[in-house]
């Protein structure tokens, strides 16, 4: 923990005397397509209003090939390319449609401010190694300071922004302003309007982590934040940096919530996404899944526990190519489209430690439909843990029917029936309020002590 502590502190030095005297960020292209796997390749889900993609004749359904000459296999793919677009530069898509090749060049259209329905926006940005992170601050109409939630999201190498008020992350943001909370969001390095030396694609868990940090002291002292009445909330990898916040600073959340995450070490959940998700999803033979997890379990180690190079592991073992192809690793040599050593430094962590050095009341919110987080024990295990040092101060709770995007689709039967068909409800359609909702209003009973106590000083 002290180690990523100093990592944390000399990041967040440096970036504070970086750049102190350029204010604005470009505003980068945005695509605005939203892609999915298929049995055929990168299908386009749907085209979002004021993107790239609406200007040209791509439509819901063509099978993307190549973005600006860089081949497309997967959504990973997809997304660090559409997020490495140049301001002023124009782009080239290559599709399938009908069973015919077509190529069309796009015209670079910079990405729509979010337009909030409720409260306000303000866009601003935090200095980090050498760089800048876009930074967003929603509030609600009227004078501040407001209690405040820091929002620390998913894994993938995609925006924290959205003009598209059906997104996951938008939602959580709406819900929270209109009880009364301020938001403060950052993105990771190299994303969005972000600028600098960094890119996401290619950077370590430890360095994302020190950009967050840098985020949580911005949030702080922000003059439309309450700093003894922060609350941080971490979707999926989120609900793993969270704690790790927290232990490593100063200043402590009054609350973290997180939701569709881990505890245990990365090696043991890349264990499980091989031996036991595709057996819950339903495509494969439960004996055989488990015989290839456990043939694999001596390149784990050494890719995960013992954190030699992936180079030397795939140079002198005959089945490690075949092993990191079944765990996500692409022909560019990422894993879900980030570099091998996020993985190995996420592995390295003690999160029972930092979920004991948080100091801070926890809600441990898990889906009964996720199967991407495979079950719910290692969250009940948050709550657990938490309890035992701070004890009545964290609640574990299963929100019904619900899947690890937050939508209500039915037990994991009917989630598995709905993979299996390719009928999965969109997020516009299946959207469970309900998870938001337990946010919100646990959030705003942890506020009550401090809002009593501050009134009687």
């Amino acid at each position: 923990m002290r180690l990523i502590t100093l990592i944390c502190a000399a990041l967040v030095l440096f970036a504070n005397v970086a750049l102190a005297n350029n204010p604005t960020l470009e505003r980068r292209p945005f695509l605005g397509v939203a892609p999915e796997a298929t049995d055929q390749g990168v299908r386009i889900a749907s085209i979002i209003t004021g993107g790239s993609a609406e200007s040209a004749d791509t439509a819901v359904g063509d099978i993307v090939l190549s973005l600006n000459d860089h081949a497309v296999v997967t959504p990973q793919d997809f997304i660090e390319q559409a997020s490495n677009l140049v301001p002023g530069r124009e782009i080239e898509l290559e599709f399938l449609r009908d069973g015919q090749t077509q190529t069309v060049t796009l015209e670079p259209r910079a990405r729509p401010f979010e337009q909030p329905a409720i409260g306000q926006v303000r866009y601003d940005h935090v200095n980090y190694a050498g760089g800048r992170i876009r930074a967003i601050v929603n509030t609600p109409n009227g004078e501040g300071p407001f209690p405040t939630v820091y929002y620390i999201q998913g894994y993938p190498c995609s925006s924290v922004e959205s003009s598209n008020p059906d997104n996951f992350n938008r939602r959580k943001v709406q819900s929270f302003v209109q009880a009364g909370f301020a938001v403060v969001r950052v993105e990771k390095p190299g994303v969005g309007d972000s600028d600098g030396p960094l890119e996401c694609t290619e950077i370590g868990f430890d360095e994302e982590l020190g950009g967050f940090a840098a985020g949580w002291d911005y949030a702080r002292e922000l003059p439309e934040t309450r700093d003894d009445q922060m609350i941080m909330v971490g979707i999926s990898m989120g609900g793993v940096q969270a704690p790790l916040l927290a232990a490593a600073s100063e200043h402590k959340p009054l609350g973290i919530v997180v939701w569709g995450t881990r505890m245990d070490n990365w090696h043991d959940y890349m264990y499980g996404l091989m031996a036991f998700q595709p057996v819950l999803l339903g495509y494969a033979d439960p004996v055989e899944s488990f015989a290839r997890a456990e043939a694999a379990r001596p390149v784990l180690k050494r890719f995960l526990l013992d954190q030699e190079p992936i180079e030397r592991i795939l140079s002198d073992t005959a089945e490690a190519a075949e092993v990191f192809g079944r765990i996500g690793m692409t022909p560019n040599g990422r894993f879900f489209g980030r570099d091998g050593r996020f993985f190995q430094q996420i592995a390295a962590q003690n999160l029972p430690i930092a979920w004991r050095d948080s100091n801070s009341a926890v809600l441990s919110l898990y889906g009964a439909s996720d199967i991407t987080a495979i079950d719910g024990f290692s969250q009940e295990m948050i709550a657990s843990v938490v309890n035992f040092y701070r004890p009545g101060t964290a609640s574990f709770e299963v929100i019904p029917d619900t899947t690890h995007a937050m939508i209500k689709v039915g037990s994991r039967a009917d989630y598995r029936r709905n993979f299996q068909q390719g009928s999965m409800p969109s997020l516009a359609e299946g959207y469970n309020p309900a998870v938001a909702e337990r946010m919100v209003k646990w959030s705003k009973d942890l506020l009550e002590p401090a809002e009593v106590s501050a009134g009687t000083d």
